[in-house]
């Protein structure tokens, strides 16, 4: 596995990121991040988010612009997290009850947009949104109900059966008309179109606008590009996930 450092490592200042640690852990790491991923958006991971003094995330700071980072300022609704979520990396866990974290992202991005999430583990919630948008008009959402997992944008639901509760998966979903996919894993599993709803921001661990369709998941990354991951980058975007996450 190679090593890693995380660009917020002690390097937080005014609450902003001291853009010369990214360039030094880039060098350092020799090799690919999803920060090399052209027109990403956002990237989290579980050792950016920070703790409330609760073992809560009242903030998950967003590698790509510390400005544009999920927030919750509601200390109820603030999911858990977790320290060793796999093989010691930590990850966040909704409470599938009514967790939510949102981020603006401050700009519309028009579809293609590609969302991938990294889940440690889906619980036993059933009817419940893994991530959306946070407005009726511009939704990439993902969700879980019946036994199916489903991609939503604006139009139709895509499905595909999967058996819950389940452990560390990577989902994979290109927003894009009627070449929308989803792959788990880096298998594609359904396709077809969604709708062509564009991203504004995101909702993760519930539906946008309510806390009743909450999940029950742990988040390990998200990762939001606007456009389209070639599949030269994605190999090597789960070589990253295999390194890191010992798998």
């Amino acid at each position: 596995m190679f090593p890693f450092i995380s660009p917020y490592k002690n390097n937080i200042v005014n609450d902003h990121l001291d853009k010369s640690v990214i360039v030094i852990s880039r060098a350092y790491n020799d090799g690919f991040t999803p920060f090399n991923l052209p027109d990403i958006k956002l990237w989290i991971r579980g050792d950016s988010a920070v703790d409330d003094g609760a073992g809560r995330a009242s903030l998950w700071r967003n590698y790509i612009d510390n400005s544009k980072s999920y927030i919750q300022d509601t200390v109820g609704q603030r999911p858990v997290i977790i320290q060793n979520a796999l093989n010691d990396r930590v990850g966040v866990s909704g409470d599938g009850v009514d967790d939510l974290m949102t981020v603006n992202l401050g700009e519309t991005l028009s579809q293609p947009n590609t969302v991938v999430t990294f889940l440690a583990k889906y619980g036993t919630k059933d009817n419940c949104t893994f991530y959306d948008g946070i407005i009726s008009t511009a939704r990439n959402q993902m969700d879980c109900t019946s036994g199916t997992l489903r991609f939503y944008a604006g139009s139709s639901s895509i499905s595909y059966a999967k058996a819950t509760p389940f452990d560390f998966t990577i989902f994979l979903v290109e927003y894009n008309g009627a070449a929308s996919q989803l792959f788990e894993n880096g298998v594609l599993k359904s396709s077809g179109n969604p709708g062509s709803h564009s991203l504004t921001g995101m909702t993760l661990f519930n539906r946008y606008a309510v806390t009743d369709n909450a999940s029950d998941i742990t988040v390990l990354e998200q990762i939001v590009v606007n456009g389209l991951i070639s599949a030269q980058n994605k190999a090597k975007l789960y070589q990253y996930f295999n390194s890191y996450y010992n798998l």
